[in-house]
């Protein structure tokens, strides 16, 4: 069984062999480690775990029974995430220029551990407009996105804009959504995560960084004008 875990916890020394101590007493293997964040003396680790037959919550209490530790997110996954693959997105996006859009949009998920990605306008006729969509990506049915125009990336709390499935899973802390500029404040990226996955400013830099890498330089000034738009 293949388990990613995000968890925060003291930044000193001595917190990791705690952890990883605790996983082995359960006879989890640690395949990878990455350190998403750190920030005022905590530090945000993911690990990609290979466990026997194991319940994911029973799994947090055991490491959450190590003092100062806090599982954000336990989730199975079906291949160990990829080290490099934001590098890959950003050679595709190189690699294929008259298509950046559709590019950026369905990579950006891989890329950031997402689950889907919308390229939305809220500048059309007074509504709401989706320019481009990614594998899985779900329909917004509101005609108004109230965060439009977006002048920096941010973490969208759940609101009344969003249809009633998704205020529900946002409550429940099963959804998780952030959203970038593009193209202008009314142009903008919208990703969703599942299982509770917070987005973290460095994830928010990293795709800010792939926006300005696929309009080639400085802000981004993608050609929305010659694509087939979608009503919301």
């Amino acid at each position: 069984m293949l388990l990613a875990m995000r968890l925060s916890m003291p930044d000193r020394p001595g917190m990791l062999a705690q952890v990883t101590q605790a996983l082995a007493t359960i006879d989890a293997d640690i395949a990878t480690v990455e350190i998403i964040e750190r920030i005022s003396g905590v530090v945000v680790d993911e690990f990609t775990l290979t466990t026997p037959a194991m319940d994911p919550i029973a799994l947090a209490r055991e490491l959450e029974a190590v003092p100062g530790v806090v599982v954000e997110s336990v989730r199975t996954v079906e291949e160990q995430p990829s080290s490099i693959a934001l590098l890959e997105l950003a050679a595709e996006l190189s690699a294929h220029p008259g298509d950046r859009l559709t590019t950026l949009v369905a990579g950006v998920p891989r890329a950031i551990r997402a689950a889907w990605c919308l390229a939305v306008s809220g500048d059309y006729r007074g509504g709401t407009r989706v320019l481009d969509m990614s594998q899985g990506a779900p329909r917004i049915t509101s005609e108004h996105l109230p965060w439009l125009p977006l002048e920096k990336p941010r973490r969208l709390a759940a609101a009344g804009w969003m249809p009633t499935s998704w205020r529900m899973r946002a409550a429940l802390g099963g959804l998780e959504l952030a959203a970038w500029p593009l193209g202008g404040p009314s142009v903008a990226l919208l990703v969703g995560r599942y299982s509770g996955l917070r987005f973290r400013a460095p994830e928010l830099r990293q795709v800010e960084l792939l926006i300005d890498m696929a309009a080639g330089h400085g802000p981004v000034t993608l050609d929305l004008s010659t694509r087939t738009l979608t009503e919301a």
